[in-house]
């Protein structure tokens, strides 16, 4: 080698050391939640690079080894807590509180909630299970918690609430990215709600998203920790603001001023009212209380779940098997009336939801997401809002529930049996 080769050989060696020999640093802290407690299973990561990563033990401690240019590390958990923070010494201790470094989800990208400008209203997993209105179903379970949601109750048997974002109709609703309904999931799943309002946050969205995005985010699983939750609940249905209804001998009063006042010859005598009144002769003048005679003072319902999360150093899970039935309000007299079949009004749904998250390498993550549900209903085979309707429409004194004959009662007039309609009439699924 000549002289001036050992020359260029000595620049470019020059060149390149100060980069192999950059100096390092190696920074230890602990991170902790909003009351204290350490956080296991935060990903703690060096700013915009992914790949120089680790996450939190069961102490929330960690240790990462950074060079002496970087200024940031960014703290990540469950993808739902964001946070950037400036590396000070090499020592630290970190805050993640959940009312500050929440994460919104705009479906294409998630930002921490203080930096984020777009009209976006959202809620957490906590907030949610404490303040829901409905524990059984979410639909039902919003009224208050979003503001720029309007929820308004539907009306019929197990009717879901409907929805409409500033006033204008009903949003998108997008379920782990997936366009779907409300109705068959479950609150201890979900692990954030954001509702998305402006044209600056549904621009991507579209047409889609002229009403609004509502954007819920099931639990994924979390590092280096193991958790598991049951839940079982026990709840009634009531029938409540039932209009009082008139008995015979009110109905036959009122009809008989009509008629008077429209000049029309009355449809009872004083006889018949009075049979009426007293209840003489129930066959030919009878006094029925539909309402009462074909419900019961209430149905009952139940729910159970059990939610497995957690993860090891590279994989993390969150699995979630939810059970739910009900039991409806029609009167067990006759629901029951044949030995061979239950007309009740019944549900049943079962619900398995699993979330998978690996790491295959350090930049590159997998998600596995499996959803599945298996549903039954059962009803007299008369449509649900008929029977109601029918309860509420047929008068006391029309006719009674059985003839002398031991025969459904019915008439030219109201010529559909609202008992009838659920103990003689099979059932439908």
């Amino acid at each position: 080698m000549n002289k001036i080769q050992k020359i260029g050989f000595a620049l470019v060696l020059g060149m390149f050391y100060p980069l192999g020999v950059m100096a390092q640093q190696t920074v230890t802290g602990v991170v902790r939640d909003a009351a204290g407690n350490p956080l296991p299973g935060v990903r703690v990561s060096q700013a915009g690079e992914i790949r120089n990563s680790i996450a939190t033990d069961q102490q929330g401690m960690f240790t990462i080894v950074l060079d002496d240019n970087d200024d940031y590390i960014e703290l990540n958990y469950a993808d739902v807590l964001l946070k950037r923070v400036e590396v000070e010494g090499t020592s630290m201790e970190i805050v993640l509180d959940g009312e500050i470094d929440a994460a919104v989800d705009f479906g294409y990208f998630k930002r921490a909630e203080s930096g984020q400008t777009q009209s976006v209203s959202a809620i957490y997993a906590d907030l949610l299970e404490k303040n829901a209105t409905s524990t059984n179903r979410l639909t039902n379970a919003l009224f208050g918690l979003l503001p720029g949601l309007a929820t308004f109750q539907s009306v019929g048997w197990d009717s879901g609430a409907g929805r409409q974002v500033r006033g204008s109709g009903s949003p998108l609703v997008l379920i782990d990215g997936f366009e779907r309904g409300m109705s068959k999931i479950a609150i201890e799943e979900i692990e954030s709600i954001q509702l998305l309002k402006d044209g600056a946050a549904v621009a991507m969205y579209g047409n889609r998203a002229s009403n609004g995005v509502l954007i819920i985010n099931t639990k994924r699983g979390v590092y280096n920790s193991f958790d598991i939750d049951i839940n079982y609940r026990h709840g009634f249905d009531f029938p409540i603001n039932q209009p009082e209804m008139a008995d015979a001998y009110t109905y036959a009063l009122a009809q008989n001023e009509a008629l008077y006042y429209d000049g029309l010859p009355l449809q009872y005598t004083k006889q018949q009212l009075d049979y009426l009144r007293t209840g003489m002769n129930p066959l030919y003048y009878p006094n029925v209380d539909w309402v009462d005679e074909g419900t019961r003072n209430m149905g009952h319902n139940n729910q159970f779940n059990v939610a497995l999360r957690g993860g090891g150093k590279r994989v993390r899970y969150m699995v979630f098997l939810d059970y739910q039935n009900k039991y409806g309000l029609l009167s067990e007299n006759y629901t029951r009336y044949s030995d061979r079949y239950n007309s009740q009004i019944r549900s049943y749904d079962l619900n398995l939801r699993m979330n998978i998250d690996a790491d295959i390498t350090k930049s590159t993550r997998m998600k596995f997401s499996i959803y599945g549900n298996i549903d039954e209903t059962k009803r007299p085979n008369t449509g649900i809002n008929t029977i109601f309707q029918n309860l509420y429409k047929v008068p006391a004194a029309a006719f009674p529930i059985k003839t002398a004959n031991n025969v459904w009662g019915s008439n030219t007039l109201f010529k559909m049996n609202p008992i009838a309609q659920i103990a003689d009439v099979g059932t439908a699924q």
